[in-house]
């Protein structure tokens, strides 16, 4: 059996954010010959739902490798207790003065403190004001101007990770072996 893992964003997406019918029909093509097709994504299965819907991998990896399902079958998820998303986004708050963009990924959805975009992207999210938010979440995501807190938020809570978005103040806090590699492995 051969596989085929590929991620989204800057990889197989385009600048515009889309797939060609030419990359469609190759990945049609490979799958009539046996091929596994599986994504590798830091989206969430939501977020990657158009994607799925064209190429129809057998296999997803999800938030980061927070999460896998095959054939639509959640076969692992490596998620941050409920206490310790709370004390993170806590800090988070803390250290931008409650001004700065935080959202949260749960199996029931995106949360989000406010949105910086009039799109669509809007829709997509719950409000709140994380007060009294405490779910279980795949991954956390914050605008840290400074590393050093981010540093903080993981010596403060030693089971997660942070990862930063290249050549962005984003700030990604995830469970420790929320990886894609690791991900891959246990696939």
């Amino acid at each position: 059996m051969k596989l085929i893992i590929t991620d989204l964003d800057n990889t197989l997406l385009r600048g515009d954010k889309s797939i060609s019918d030419y990359t469609v029909n190759i990945y049609r093509k490979c799958r009539e010959k046996g091929f596994l097709i599986a994504f590798a994504t830091a989206r969430s299965e939501g977020a990657a739902s158009r994607f799925i819907d064209l190429i129809r991998p057998s296999i997803i990896i999800s938030n980061g490798g927070a999460s896998i399902s095959v054939n639509g079958a959640s076969i692992h998820k490596n998620l941050i207790d409920e206490e310790t998303a709370f004390g993170i986004v806590e800090m988070c708050k803390q250290f931008t003065a409650g001004r700065g963009l935080i959202t949260v990924e749960t199996d029931d959805g995106y949360y989000c403190n406010f949105h910086p975009y009039d799109d669509d992207r809007k829709k997509v999210y719950t409000y709140t004001d994380f007060s009294s938010f405490k779910k279980p979440s795949y991954k956390i995501t914050s605008v840290l101007e400074n590393e050093t807190w981010a540093k903080e938020i993981v010596n403060m809570y030693p089971d997660t990770f942070y990862l930063n978005f290249s050549g962005e103040d984003w700030r990604r806090f995830a469970a420790k072996n929320s990886d894609k590699g690791t991900a891959v492995q246990i696939l």
